[in-house]
């Protein structure tokens, strides 16, 4: 049975063997199979995209020739099917609009001789129906002229001579730099409080070539443009002698309106200042009376600003050469006057709830009006930089200082922000000292500091410099900057409380007992020294001519200290002189000069 067993288990082991490489081979093949199939789909792969790329290859140059069909490719220019078609043709003059300057050449040029028929075909009048074209477009023309002539000021060398407008002086930064353009801006206006932009367009029309004009928005507001921009009441009443050009390029009216303007305007600010200065020197109340004085000198210029402004929007409409220059100026005039406006407000207002000298200011336990005078002039300075920061954007976003010509003057904003920033450097670290003194609290209104060997109370924090008062009533005027890179002790940053002392030189062989028995009867006596036990005598030092005795004592406060001071001093040298012998040549207390008779030996004596 055993030898049976042994028999039959080399048949099974044979077997066993034989499916196990049966198994290996059909693991073998299932690889095999699992390898070609992912090289059949891989070649699959390949040749889709092959066929992809072919099928590419071969539409490209078809598309490409269908974009060259018409001269170039259609992102250069607007497509339309009739441009203009209820214009009739120009008379006698070739209309050059290949490029927007020689575009916007043509259109002013026809303006200047009021040939607006033919100027409005430089207009894009498509939203307009057929039959109105000629006469709304003769309109326009003219309206349109008339706002050029009047609020654009053209940067002509800004404006690209190319019929693809491209411009090869742009910076490697602009978005558009290097490339065709088919829409420019030439600026913008103001109108129903949203800024609106003039704009040429280039524009092709089928079967003709591409050609600059004003763009359908444009052309739709242009009639509220001329109604904001246009000539006021008073210059269509004023006769043609005086409409026609000088040779400062403004118009006759324009120089004789110039002058009277300003006679006007300076006798409007007069007579609102010595108004307001006329009714407070009659008014009892002096709240009143601190107000209208405050506000008399910004209240007159803000009124004149506003009244100019509204005499060169709606009566004296000037051109383009001088409100270019007038508007930004009128802008910031009125900006000005309100920041000072507020300010003068502001410190009356500073000036009624701190009516307290700064002597009592300056006191411990007005501790908390200094932190309150000092938070609410920290944010005098910080609303008044504030409004200086968003006066000038507004006169930047108001006169679009950065269009047209100021952008020929400057170059790039760069150049703007560093001669800004060089021009104003010190007075922006004067700034910016002011506003770390108000944030840091080093120095508080009222606070009693030693800058510089002098004893002065703050009085004033401003942008550009503090007030000091020196104890002898002196003004010390130091720069901010100045004041905020220099140690100083301020004696009343955390404690009022000071410690003094009296330092007196006696001799050598005073007996300092009944000196400090004096000290401390004047210790016990007197009401403003603060802690009494800690009232003390030292010997600090000794020199040839005797030792250096301190007497300490603590105030409550400087000016209080200085007080007691000067009296300890007093009865310490009183009781110097009462203790020291008054018969005999020897000194005990107050310090003595010895002297020695050196004799004379050349003789032999």
């Amino acid at each position: 049975m055993h030898s049976n067993t042994m028999m039959g288990g080399g048949p099974c082991r044979r077997g066993t063997t034989r499916l196990e490489a049966g198994e290996a081979d059909l693991r073998g093949m299932h690889v095999i199979i699992s390898i070609d199939s992912i090289h059949f789909v891989r070649h699959r792969f390949c040749a889709i995209c092959l066929l992809i790329l072919i099928g590419l290859a071969m539409a490209l140059p078809t598309a490409f020739a269908q974009s060259n069909s018409n001269g170039g490719p259609p992102s250069r220019w607007f497509e339309t099917d009739r441009l203009n078609a209820g214009l009739p043709p120009p008379t006698g003059v070739d209309l050059l609009r290949e490029t927007p300057q020689s575009a916007l050449e043509t259109f002013l040029m026809l303006g200047r001789d009021k040939r607006y028929a033919d100027a409005a075909h430089l207009l894009d009048l498509t939203d307009i129906d057929l039959a109105d074209q000629e006469r709304i477009g003769f309109e326009r023309a003219a309206q349109l002229y008339a706002v050029l002539d009047r609020k654009i000021w053209i940067d002509w060398s800004a404006l690209p001579d190319r019929p693809d407008a491209l411009d090869p002086r742009g910076s490697s930064r602009d978005a558009s730099a290097g490339e065709a353009q088919r829409d420019l801006s030439l600026g913008q206006l103001a109108l129903d409080y949203r800024p609106v932009s003039l704009r040429l367009r280039r524009i092709k029309e089928t079967g003709g070539d591409p050609v600059w004009v004003f763009s359908r928005q444009t052309v739709g507001n242009i009639e509220g443009l001329y109604e904001a921009y246009g000539p006021s009441r008073f210059e269509r009443w004023l006769p043609e002698s005086l409409k026609q050009n000088t040779p400062f390029g403004v118009a006759v009216w324009e120089m004789a309106a110039l002058p009277i303007a300003i006679v006007l305007l300076i006798a409007v600010f007069l007579t609102v200042y010595r108004g307001l200065r006329s009714f407070q020197s009659r008014t009892d109340r002096s709240v009143v009376a601190e107000l209208l004085d405050a506000i008399a000198l910004p209240a007159a210029s803000m009124l004149t600003g506003v009244i100019g402004w509204l005499l060169t929007r709606y009566l004296f409409v000037f051109s383009a050469p001088v409100d270019v220059f007038m508007t930004p100026l009128w802008t910031m005039f009125l900006v000005l006057a309100l920041i000072f406006l507020f300010v003068r407000i502001f410190d009356t207002m500073l000036d009624r709830v701190f009516a307290s000298k700064i002597d009592d200011i300056s006191k411990p336990e007005n501790e908390g009006d200094r932190e309150l005078q000092t938070n609410l002039s920290a944010a005098r300075r910080i609303a008044l930089l504030v409004l200086a920061v968003a006066g000038f954007g507004i006169v930047l976003l108001q006169t679009n200082v950065f269009d047209g010509m100021a952008v020929a003057l400057l170059g790039s904003a760069g150049l703007l922000t560093l001669v800004i920033g060089f021009a104003a450097r010190s007075a922006l670290s004067s700034i910016m000292s002011s506003l770390q003194i108000a944030l840091s609290k080093s120095a508080k209104i009222g606070d009693d500091v030693l800058f510089e060997g002098y004893w002065c109370t703050v009085e004033r924090i401003n942008f550009t410099f503090i007030q000091l008062r020196s104890w002898d009533r002196r003004r010390i005027i130091v720069p901010v900057d100045y004041f905020v890179s220099h140690p100083f002790e301020n004696w009343t940053k955390q404690d009022a409380t000071i410690t003094k002392y009296v330092e007196l030189r006696l001799n050598h062989l005073a007996d300092l007992e009944p000196m400090r028995e004096r000290f401390q009867q004047f210790v016990e006596e007197d009401a403003d020294i603060l802690t009494k036990n800690e009232a003390k005598v030292q010997v600090v030092g000794h020199e040839a001519t005797g030792m250096l005795v301190r007497f300490y004592a603590d105030a409550r406060d400087p000016t209080t200290g200085w007080n007691m001071q000067c009296r300890l001093r007093e009865a310490m040298l009183t009781a110097a002189a009462e203790l020291e012998p008054k018969r005999g040549d020897e000194a005990l207390y107050l310090p003595a000069e010895r002297e020695a008779k050196i004799i004379d030996l050349t003789d032999g004596g």
